[in-house]
Order: C-alpha cells, then sequence, then structure tokens
C-alpha cells in the first residue's frame, strides 16, 4: 500500500524524524476532504506515540472505486517539516 510508504522514519532510511512518534501518528485519511494541520496539535512531553494504521485501512476499507482519498498529517509543525527551509526542533 503506497500510504505506508509517506511513513518511512528517517532511522529507516526515510524522511520522518522520529521523536516521539507524534507526527507519524497525526495522519490522518478522509474521503471527503484533505485532512488539515491543527495549530494546537502538538507531542505531549515525555509522552511516546504508536502509529495506528488500522484507523486509515478502514478509512480505506470503506471507500469505494470512485471515491477520492485523502491523506494528510494534522500535526502543528507538520507543514514546515514537509515545506520548510531549514531544520526545525519538534516542539514539545
Amino acid at each position: 500500500m503506497w500510504v505506508k510508504e509517506m511513513q518511512p522514519l528517517d532511522i529507516e532510511g526515510g524522511r520522518m524524524p522520529f521523536a516521539a512518534g507524534f507526527l507519524q501518528q497525526s495522519l490522518m485519511a478522509s474521503t471527503a476532504t484533505m485532512p488539515s494541520i491543527h495549530s494546537g496539535a502538538k507531542p505531549v512531553e515525555g509522552r511516546t506515540y504508536k502509529f495506528d494504521f488500522g484507523i486509515i485501512e478502514a478509512v480505506i476499507a470503506g471507500a469505494s472505486l470512485e471515491d477520492d482519498l485523502y491523506f494528510g498529517y494534522t500535526a502543528a509543525y507538520a507543514g514546515h517539516q514537509e515545506y520548510g527551509a531549514k531544520p526545525m526542533l519538534i516542539p514539545t
């Protein structure tokens, strides 16, 4: 599944940084609209997050062949992480 290809961590040779797992865990799926970044969505200090692909699979499984599928990260720093001009520390 190509959605899983969006998720490789930097320690696995991908581009996604892994400090607490919050960015990876913030991936959402929709058949209605692109998930939006939430300015207040930040990790809790000292907590780690585990990605549950089951939520994404449920949206895919519930979609018809005619549906558009949208996937996006909702963490507050997701846009900067993807499009930022310089490295940014992950907010805590």
